[in-house]
């Protein structure tokens, strides 16, 4: 008996201990002024019924207190971790990165939170494309989407030149340097090309970069000492000469791979999904959360066990 018992013991902390880390996370996210026990429930209803190929609940738990806090409704907060875990997996990065990366992109174009599957397909392929890890993308994407943003240079465009910058200057954080630098040479020298009867912004309207890089290229024939009027320091101008250059073709031919990214954030997770690793990782994620589900009445016949044996004894 009193081997049983302790085994029991022993099955009984090992689910309170799941169900303890999962609560801590979920109470967390409580905190994000989610007061109503009805949200509350669904909340954490929503959560475990996520796939185990998305990670472990308590993982999620916090990914959904990551999510939440970034101003994403609690109301689409699951479907927008789902999305994010996706991206963690087919990018092999960690969930707390997949979330930054497509809050901060998504806040910089004030998209919807319905957007994080498409934003996501646009930003693996960019780690596909390009030269660098969904980590250094996601940090080198925030130098560079606020100020393109607000020229109206579309998501993919900027998506687009990053790949394509990274792959010449094999760097994602000099890629982004460049770049931003170009964007704002662009702005500060609007009447060097209003001069030669071209509104720059209307450019970047109605075609694009690939307007602004022909642009570039009918005013300059190529030439660096004409390319420093209309983009004077060392960084733009460096990445001005690759797109208008030897890159342009490359940044064209990327546009395609752009504009057939849709769904490639799913299919690149299903095969991580298949390896043997993740299959374990599956697997652990779904005894976690059979503990979580089973703990509390668990604990609860465990109780009256115990009181029943120190009775009878």
């Amino acid at each position: 008996f009193a081997a049983g018992m302790a085994g029991f013991q022993g099955l009984a902390a090992l689910l309170s201990s799941a169900a303890a880390a999962f609560e801590a996370g979920m109470a967390n996210v409580y905190t994000l002024g989610i007061k109503s026990t009805e949200t509350q429930r669904l909340l954490r209803e929503e959560l475990l019924k996520l796939p185990p190929t998305l990670g472990d609940a308590t993982t999620l738990a916090k990914g959904l207190y990551e999510v939440i806090s970034a101003g994403i409704a609690p109301a689409q907060s699951v479907k927008f971790l789902a999305d994010a875990a996706l991206l963690a997996k087919a990018g092999l990065g960690d969930l707390g990165t997949a979330v930054k990366t497509l809050t901060k992109s998504m806040a910089a174009y004030n998209m919807p939170a319905s957007e994080a599957a498409r934003v996501s397909d646009i930003l693996f392929t960019t780690v596909e494309v390009g030269q660098g890890s969904l980590q250094k993308f996601a940090h080198a994407m925030p130098q560079v989407t606020q100020i393109a943003a607000s020229m109206g240079v579309s998501f993919l465009d900027v998506n687009v030149a990053m790949a394509t910058l990274s792959q010449t200057f094999r760097n994602a954080d000099t890629a982004a340097t460049g770049f931003r630098s170009l964007m704002v040479q662009l702005i500060q020298n609007s009447d060097e090309f209003a001069a030669r009867g071209v509104n720059i912004q209307q450019v970047i309207g109605e075609e694009g970069l690939a307007g602004v890089f022909r642009v570039l290229q009918t005013l300059t024939g190529g030439s660096s000492v004409q390319m420093k009027k209309f983009v004077n320091d060392t960084e733009g101008l460096a990445a001005a000469m690759a797109l208008t250059g030897p890159q342009f073709k490359t940044f064209l031919d990327n546009q395609g791979k752009f504009q057939e990214s849709a769904g490639k954030v799913s299919a690149a997770a299903k095969l991580q999904s298949d390896t043997a690793t993740d299959v374990w990782k599956q697997f652990t994620a779904t005894m976690g959360n059979l503990a979580i589900e089973i703990s509390p009445p668990f604990l609860e016949a465990f109780k009256g066990i115990v009181r029943g044996a120190t009775s009878a004894a």
